[in-house]
């Protein structure tokens, strides 16, 4: 680490991402400038010069003896290389700063979802990347519905899902996946918590039709589980905290085509499954 610290850094950023510390620095001041959409969504800039996980970026190779051009998290070069590689190494940086706040936070639970607002209420979709969840996502936002997260869905102690609205990386075949601010799509990112409405699971193939098959609710913790990030390393926590989630709460299990054509039928859905879940909590005890 010290041959790293002993280098002429031109500046950097301190801050805090759900109660996770972390840093970035660099050796080129213009590299500054682009740092903003790579950065948490979720995060406030600190003065305090301590963090919990240090990354850095250099872009002059033998700066000093040992050290190439490249990504460092403390001491370990993730990702050697300069010039136009710096798309690449910025992606990974990305990346690696989401990795590091979904596994160390200890007030959320990251669960690999996209996630919106539909009438008080968020629809979640969980999935992997090249799942299809992104392209879901930007059609349910042209359908009305309001940007919560592309990646993770964030679950608090009761349950509750709070945004993770970082810009929508929509994939180009051959090509890194491009950054689109939600403002874009002429939509804004929410702010406020909210509790479940439906759980979604589903994974894009050409040519299949969407044929929706009801999940109990073990069966959508399972799914939840499958994506959560800190599943094996705390699991009583995560099975605590996702199972307030899905309680009284229904989910959906089905392979879909495009996503323009599903979209309404799932906000058309989300609305009939609160229709029911508030007529039965408001049922009459012993009124069938």
């Amino acid at each position: 680490m010290a041959k790293l610290d002993a280098l002429p850094w031109a500046g950097g950023v301190a801050l805090v991402s759900c109660g996770v510390r972390l840093g970035v620095r660099v050796d080129d001041a213009a590299i500054l400038d682009r740092l903003t959409p790579y950065l948490p969504p979720v995060c406030e800039a600190v003065m305090a010069p301590e963090v919990d996980h240090l990354f850095s970026i250099c872009t002059r190779g033998d700066s000093a003896p040992g050290i190439g051009a490249g990504l460092y998290e403390g001491t370990r070069l993730l990702r050697r290389g300069r010039g136009l590689d710096l798309a690449m190494q910025l992606d990974l940086l990305r990346s690696r700063l989401e990795f590091r706040v979904a596994t160390n936070s200890l007030s959320l639970i990251f669960v690999h979802a996209g996630v919106v607002e539909w009438r008080g209420r968020a629809i979640v979709l969980p999935g992997r990347s090249r799942s299809g969840k992104t392209t879901l996502v930007a059609a349910l936002l042209r359908a009305g519905a309001r940007y919560y997260s592309d990646e993770f869905a964030l679950f608090d102690a009761g349950g509750r899902v709070h945004p993770w609205a970082r810009p929508l990386r929509i994939r180009t075949p051959g090509m890194l996946p491009q950054l689109h601010p939600v403002e874009t799509l002429g939509e804004r990112a929410e702010q406020r918590s909210l509790p479940v409405g439906l759980i979604v699971v589903t994974r894009h193939r050409r040519g299949s039709r969407w044929r929706p098959r009801a999940q109990t609710p073990g069966q959508a913790l399972l799914h939840l589980m499958r994506n959560t990030v800190v599943a094996r390393e705390r699991p009583e926590l995560a099975i605590g905290i996702l199972g307030r989630a899905v309680k009284r709460v229904r989910a959906i299990v089905s392979r879909r085509g495009e996503a323009d054509a599903v979209a309404g039928r799932l906000l058309w859905k989300a609305d009939a499954e609160h229709e029911m879940t508030h007529a039965s909590l408001n049922r009459p005890i012993g009124d069938t």
